[in-house]
């Protein structure tokens, strides 16, 4: 089933010119180098839209999606982590299921990705389950944060076509908080390599905060890529001075726009302390 871009995958887009572009940022390196019209006509990662994100089952898949949570909750790993690590844990159902894809994710072959909203208080889990694969068994990660979530859920979950070269896809999540007129979106990627989920990369995306009690400041990071053994990440900054009013519209009264880099760093960083989430295998 083919689903929409802004809730399923992140697709490559077509640029004339990209191979130009590509050995242009080879050649020039320097994010600042480009314009956002160039970062623009690279392959989207990820682009903000304030509305939460989920996919529509079908009644075959929502019957598959009951049978696998089931299974998830008669597991013991899961049994246990949820005794020791969430408070307040009220079970999972098939509502928790926020989408399933076949794809390679651990080698070239193809096998059923599951993201389950584990846990939606505060932090926010999410356990990603794969099966289906002939050369690796059934498996299942948790990913939680490292530090204060406040008022925060998943605001997307989705699938990325390759974007290291590795002939697999990778996952991204989503994730916005906010409170007291204030608030952000991060958006972490993950991937496996030798077989283990890892944190890729994360960018806090969206950020708003108060100026004063009659001005808002609003970042936001529209992300592309050229894609590649070590993917080079762009991010298109827009930044807007925001006047408040009351019962209207907030009216922009400044926006910039600036092109940053991101880094990617692949590898199994699990636990590192400067890691905003820690990955948990559970089987």
């Amino acid at each position: 089933m083919k689903l929409p871009l802004t809730r399923h995958e992140a697709a490559p887009v077509a640029v004339k010119g990209l191979l130009t572009l590509g050995l242009h940022l080879l050649t020039l390196g320097a994010a600042q180098t480009l314009t956002p019209a160039q970062v623009t006509s690279l392959p989207l990662l990820f682009r903000y839209q304030a509305e939460p994100a989920r996919q529509n089952f079908s009644a075959a898949e929502k019957y598959a999606n009951q049978t696998l949570i089931r299974r998830l909750a008669s597991r013991p790993e899961l049994k246990k982590y949820v005794a020791q690590q969430v408070m307040y844990f009220d079970g999972l159902n098939e509502r928790d299921v926020v989408f399933t894809l076949k794809a390679p994710f651990r080698n070239q072959e193809p096998e059923t990705l599951t993201v389950v909203n584990l846990y939606e208080a505060e932090p926010p889990i999410q356990l990603l389950h794969l099966s289906g694969n002939r050369s690796a068994r059934e498996a299942a990660w948790v990913t939680e944060p490292q530090f204060n979530f406040n008022l925060c859920g998943l605001h997307q979950a989705y699938t990325t076509r390759d974007v290291n070269a590795d002939g697999q896809r990778e996952v991204a999540l989503v994730i916005g908080c906010g409170d007291a007129g204030g608030g952000g979106v991060h958006f972490f990627l993950y991937a496996w390599t030798r077989g283990e989920l890892a944190l890729s990369t994360n960018v806090v995306v969206v950020s708003s905060g108060r100026e004063s009690d009659v001005q808002n400041h609003v970042t936001t990071h529209e992300l592309h890529v050229v894609k590649g053994q070590t993917p080079r990440l762009y991010s298109l900054v827009t930044e807007e001075i925001e006047q408040i009013t009351r019962n209207t519209r907030p009216r922009t009264l400044k926006r910039t726009m600036t092109v940053k880099a991101i880094p990617w760093v692949m590898g199994n960083r699990n636990g590192n302390a400067d890691d905003p989430y820690r990955i948990r295998r559970l089987w």
